[in-house]
């Protein structure tokens, strides 16, 4: 078995860091000793400098006094380079900054007269070395190491694990958040980029069941096949006898489409996976353990209609895998089948308060069937037609953060969910 190309292991202390230069007007600009010096004439009307694009179309004789920094309540003499930082701009004379933490520079809006900007740096710690540091103190994170597969190299996760771990985490919403803002951290997991790069990053799943009305697919389900949380609606796999996922509905249109739209500023915290599309054989169902179920999705075996064994998107759904490594390391040599019952009371990714049938992303292979895996109300995770009206069932969204989003503060606790930011 071949593996794709690009399939090299980067971090963070191997990683080329930019170098934030920019060349105007013949004067360098290097972030980090900044003194610029601009027009006011030119920015009557947009009032915006970005220090980034280095948009400064010619100097004149008012001069903008731009940046001091601090580190931790001591003055620097310059910013420090990119890392786990939280940073906060303040201006006088009513200019307002702004912190690119992506391209790690400052953009100053509303200037009407010199300005200067103190910017602050505070030590932080990256979300996913949270989490991983936590496996040294908490039994609900757990160390999981993988052998090499068809796609993937060696890897190794920090998984949350057991019937209720503190692993909430509010997302998309600054304040006055709501239980639909409630997500879980699944862990953190050695993730390839658009660029065949790994990166280890905090893979989260919404806590609740996610429903919408402007993709026209939400369906009322059988009322033998609960979905939605009860609701009585869900979604199809697919509009059609294909069990691609590239190719599906439920992919483009709900997840990648109305949901992703619905992030708006919290996109940023998102950047596209490759989510691996290997198809288990329902044959086997009864045996498979979750080690196995892990090994097959980054298999090259290709579900019934054929397709691509990996994709790029932002939005996915869990594996099967993932749902049984949710229990304990105890059970990943054991069959999810035959333990059914303990995943119930033990493995947290089985809904807590009221489970329904519940779509993974995972389609299936065994010839002429026309299939994807799904998780079972009894504990199981079984397999069924993506498109007929009798499998409608509830979905959780499911994504990779950035491998550079911060932890700000909470515990985890349904009460006091962790808070994140973006670096």
């Amino acid at each position: 078995l071949s593996k794709p190309e690009g399939l090299e292991r980067f971090s963070k202390n191997k990683r080329k860091k930019k170098q934030v230069i920019f060349s105007i007007v013949g004067i360098l600009i290097v972030l980090g000793s900044i003194t610029l010096y601009k027009t006011f004439a030119l920015y009557k009307e947009e009032k915006t400098f970005n220090v980034l694009r280095g948009q400064v179309p010619e100097f004149s004789s008012i001069d903008i006094e731009l940046l001091s920094f601090t580190l931790d309540g001591k003055k620097i003499e310059t910013a420090p380079s990119k890392g786990a930082y939280d940073v906060s701009i303040t201006c006088n004379n009513g200019a307002e900054g702004y912190w690119d933490y992506e391209e790690w520079g400052v953009e100053i809006k509303n200037i009407t007269k010199q300005t200067k900007c103190n910017i602050t740096f505070t030590t932080g710690k990256y979300f996913s070395e949270y989490i991983m540091n936590l496996s040294k103190s908490s039994s609900n994170v757990v160390k999981l190491s993988h052998e090499e597969t068809a796609q993937t190299l060696g890897l190794t996760d920090y998984r949350y694990v057991g019937a209720n771990p503190d692993n909430y985490v509010y997302f998309g919403c600054s304040e006055n958040c709501t239980d639909d803002n409630l997500y879980r951290v699944i862990g953190v997991i050695p993730t390839k980029n658009e660029y065949g790069e790994y990166e280890d990053r905090v893979k989260l799943i919404k806590a609740k069941y996610y429903n919408e009305t402007s993709s026209g697919l939400l369906k009322a389900t059988n009322a033998s096949y609960p979905a939605g949380g009860g609701s009585g609606k869900g979604y199809t796999w697919n509009s059609s006898a294909n069990n691609q996922w590239q190719a599906s509905v439920l992919q483009s249109k709900v997840l990648n489409g109305v949901y992703w739209s619905s992030l708006g500023e919290y996109q940023n915290y998102i950047s596209p996976a490759v989510w691996y599309l290997g198809a288990p054989t329902y044959s086997s169902y009864t045996t498979y353990t979750p080690d196995q179920f892990y090994n097959i999705e980054r298999s090259n075996t290709k579900g019934y209609s054929g397709g691509v064994t990996y994709m790029t998107a932002n939005i996915g759904l869990m594996y099967p895998s993932d749902y049984g490594y949710s229990i304990g390391i105890g059970y990943r040599e054991e069959s999810i089948a035959n333990n059914a019952g303990k995943y119930v009371y033990n493995a947290w990714l089985y809904n807590l308060e009221s489970k329904y049938y519940e779509w993974t992303m995972t389609p299936e292979s065994s010839e002429g069937s026309v299939r994807a895996w799904y998780l079972n109300p009894a504990g199981r995770a079984g397999y069924n037609d993506v498109y007929t009206s009798s499998t409608v069932w509830g979905v959780r969204p499911t994504f990779y953060l950035k491998e550079e989003v911060l932890y700000k503060n909470g515990d985890g606790t349904r009460e006091n969910p962790y808070c994140i930011a973006v670096d």
